[in-house]
C-alpha cells in the first residue's frame, strides 16, 4: 500500500496527505456489512513521512479479553494538536468533492498518564476504560459547532488561514463559550 501510494504522489502532485489502514483479511467480507474495521491506520504527508498512526490496535470483537484493542492513551509527543491551534478536516460537498474546513482544536486525545490514573482503580483488564473518544480531538468548527475526529482526520492547513477565520474561532472559543485559556 505505501509503495503504491508513492506511485500514485509521482502521478499527482496534489496529494496533502494519505492514509494506510490495517485490516483483518478474515474480516474483509464483514467490513463490507459493518462499513470498516481496520486494526491500525497510519497518515503519511505529502512527501510520504508518516506523520501519525494509531497508538492501540482494535479489534471490536476482542475487547474485553485483554489489553488489546484498549486505549491506554497517547504519549504527549505523539499529540500533534493542543487546545487553541488551528488545524483543518475535509469536508465533503454534495458533489462528493471535498473542502478543507479551519477549525480551532479545542480538546486533545488523552495522555498516557491521563489513562493511567483513570483506569488505577481498576480491578482487572475487563474494568478497563475503553472510551474511543478518548483518542478523539474535540474541535470547533466556524458554524459554531462542536465535532470530534480521530487523529487521523486532522490536518496541518495547507494553506494559511486568513487572520479573519482564526480571528472569529479564537472569540467564539473565549467569548460566545466562555473558555478562557
Amino acid at each position: 500500500a505505501e509503495s503504491g501510494v508513492k506511485d500514485l504522489h509521482e502521478i499527482c502532485s496534489q496529494i496533502a496527505t494519505h492514509s494506510v489502514y490495517r485490516t483483518i483479511v478474515e474480516q474483509l467480507k464483514l467490513d463490507e456489512i459493518n462499513g470498516g474495521n481496520e486494526v491500525a491506520w497510519f497518515l503519511y504527508d505529502d512527501k510520504d513521512r508518516m506523520i501519525d498512526h494509531s497508538v492501540y490496535e482494535r479489534n471490536q470483537w476482542q475487547w474485553t479479553e485483554n489489553l488489546y484493542g484498549k486505549y491506554l492513551g497517547r504519549s504527549e509527543d505523539a499529540i500533534r494538536f493542543k487546545r487553541g491551534d488551528i488545524a483543518e478536516i475535509a469536508v465533503e460537498l454534495p458533489d462528493g468533492s471535498y473542502i478543507a474546513e479551519p477549525v480551532m482544536v479545542t480538546g486533545s486525545p488523552s495522555t498516557i498518564d491521563f489513562m493511567w490514573e483513570v483506569n488505577k482503580v481498576k480491578k482487572n483488564n475487563d474494568d478497563i476504560s475503553v472510551c474511543p473518544g478518548n483518542e478523539y480531538y474535540s474541535l470547533l468548527r466556524i458554524s459554531g459547532g462542536w465535532i470530534s475526529v480521530s487523529p487521523r482526520d486532522i490536518r496541518t492547513p495547507i494553506l494559511p488561514v486568513p487572520d479573519q477565520l482564526t480571528e472569529m474561532l479564537k472569540w467564539q472559543f473565549t467569548t460566545k463559550y466562555g473558555v478562557q485559556d
